[in-house]
């Protein structure tokens, strides 16, 4: 009886997260974060359309045919996670931690890595610890304090000569993920809003430069 008490002031306690009805909030601003910061370089891809008809003719007709894969739930578990952790191609495996796994070689985003261990590991402790986060505010600028530490990483890999090395990568990773799960924890719309401001600022403006140099050269 008493478990059950502890458990429902957690979930309903003004001076903490209602987790039910931030879910979706922490949802949607999880990937946003995850479509601001990370981007598929799929020019870098090794695509050689002129050998598509003839590497059709060579394959027999039965070849041809479309069957849809018969994944489990396992599969697409596996396939979701690989995609938010793996998703670069072999060009820039300079931006990722390897792990090897069974003799085969897994290639991990590392500032991507960072964030979500960043993310889990700071909900994780703030919920289990119950802690009061007061003044809002105040920890509302700690955590854009740890957020921008990425921020500044990704847009001086962008805009200068500056070379970022997979280390600082995850650690400022980890950094946010931790802003994040204050940003979370004090579920506050009004916080969620200027971090997604401050993301949605930043890459416009390195999208801005980026498209001027590109206008200058041509």
């Amino acid at each position: 009886m008493s478990e059950s008490r502890s458990s429902s002031f957690i979930l309903s306690s003004p001076s903490h997260p209602r987790l039910g009805t931030s879910v979706i909030r922490c949802f949607w601003l999880f990937v946003c974060v995850k479509t601001t910061y990370i981007s598929s370089p799929l020019a870098e891809l090794p695509i050689a359309l002129s050998d598509g008809p003839k590497v059709a003719q060579e394959l027999p007709d039965d070849a041809l045919e479309m069957r849809p894969p018969e994944w489990s739930r396992r599969d697409e578990t596996v396939a979701m996670l690989m995609t938010l952790l793996s998703h670069h191609p072999p060009s820039m495996y300079g931006h990722c931690l390897r792990l090897t796994i069974r003799g085969h070689s897994v290639y991990l985003c590392g500032r991507c890595t960072g964030i979500y261990g960043g993310l889990g590991v700071g909900l994780l402790a703030l919920l289990m610890s119950q802690v009061v986060l007061e003044p809002s505010w105040l920890w509302f600028l700690i955590a854009v304090a740890l957020g921008l530490t990425t921020t500044i990483d990704w847009m001086s890999q962008r805009l200068t000569p500056r070379k970022t090395t997979v280390r600082l990568r995850f650690v400022t990773g980890l950094m946010t993920g931790l802003g994040l799960a204050i940003v979370f924890y004090l579920n506050n719309l009004l916080f969620m809003l200027v971090t997604l401001a401050i993301m949605a600022v930043s890459v416009g403006s390195v999208s801005l430069v980026e498209t001027r140099r590109q206008d200058e050269e041509s």
